[in-house]
C-alpha cells in the first residue's frame, strides 16, 4: 500500500512538472505576402482541465494519506491490501465514505 502511495506522489509529481513546462513561449509563423511575419501566443488546450486534474489528484492523495495515518495510529499497524479497510464499517466507523476515484 505504501508503494502505491509512493507510486501516486511521483506520478503527480511529474504531472505538475510537465504542466508547468508546457508549451507557453510565442511562436512565429509563416510570414505575409509582404515577407512580414505575425507572432502569436501558443495556448494549451485543456489548461484548465489539467490544472482541475492535478488538484482532484492531490486532494485524493491527502484524503488517503489522513486515512492510513488514522489507521495507524488506531491499530498500530498497516493496513491490509485492498480498499476495504478504509471503506468498511465493520471496525466501528468507515475511515472514507468511498475510495476517490477520478474519471477518466
Amino acid at each position: 500500500m505504501l508503494s502505491t502511495l509512493v507510486v501516486v506522489v511521483i506520478l503527480g509529481v511529474i504531472v505538475t512538472i510537465a504542466i508547468s513546462n508546457g508549451p507557453s513561449s510565442p511562436k512565429s509563423t509563416g510570414g505575409s505576402a509582404a515577407g512580414t511575419t505575425t507572432t502569436t501566443s501558443v495556448k494549451s488546450i485543456g489548461t484548465e482541465a489539467n490544472e482541475a486534474a492535478v488538484a482532484s489528484c492531490l486532494g485524493n492523495f491527502a484524503t488517503v494519506s489522513a486515512a492510513l495515518a488514522t489507521y495507524k495510529t488506531l491499530e498500530t499497524s498497516a493496513p491490509p491490501a485492498g480498499t476495504a479497510w478504509a471503506t468498511s464499517s465493520a471496525t466501528g466507523g468507515a475511515l472514507l465514505e468511498s475510495w476517490p476515484t477520478d474519471a477518466p
